[in-house]
């Protein structure tokens, strides 16, 4: 075999080698996952209820990531109540967590009807936190090679939240 042939043969099986991990990497990318703790009920009123929480990313890769957008709808016993549409610009670092804070206020009045609202305000007046239930649902959008959306949809109760 020539020598140009060798070195192109191992040019081609060099690409190949690379294009299979970065190809493995960027799957792991797609499985990002991702938690709530830190959860905190800054103010309660009548007119506002004001949250904020921590947002943890997992990146399983070998490759840094970028969070760009949060994008999520935010529903408190089945009723849509907001929204947390946020362009974050995070970098992601590979194979690690990443924190990102979040602050929320929802006024409950302009979501609910007086007889939907006294049930929860009656539970949080009590400390009831098991009857509410609290879920976000939509999309994180990343930069990683390429964009990707990363679609989620998790229902929490308040106690589990505030353990």
């Amino acid at each position: 075999m020539k020598t140009g042939h060798v070195v192109l043969l191992a040019v081609t099986a060099g690409l190949l080698g690379f294009g299979v991990y970065v190809l493995r990497q960027y799957q792991l990318a797609l499985k990002y996952t991702y938690d709530i703790g830190n959860f905190k009920i800054k103010s309660f009123s009548k007119d506002k209820i004001s949250f904020e929480f921590d947002f943890f990313i997992k990146n399983a890769s070998k490759l840094d990531g970028k969070l760009k957008d949060i994008d999520l709808k935010l529903y408190l016993n089945g009723k849509h109540v907001g929204y947390i549409k946020e362009k974050v610009e995070t970098v992601i670092q590979a194979e690690s967590i990443t924190k990102i804070p979040i602050g929320l206020d929802i006024e409950p009045q302009k979501s609910f009807e007086l007889t939907e609202l006294l049930p929860i305000v009656a539970n949080v007046v009590s400390k009831n936190y098991g009857k509410i239930t609290l879920q976000y649902k939509g999309n994180l959008e990343f930069h990683k090679i390429v964009d990707f959306n990363v679609p989620i949809d998790n229902t929490f109760t308040l106690a589990e939240l505030l353990k």
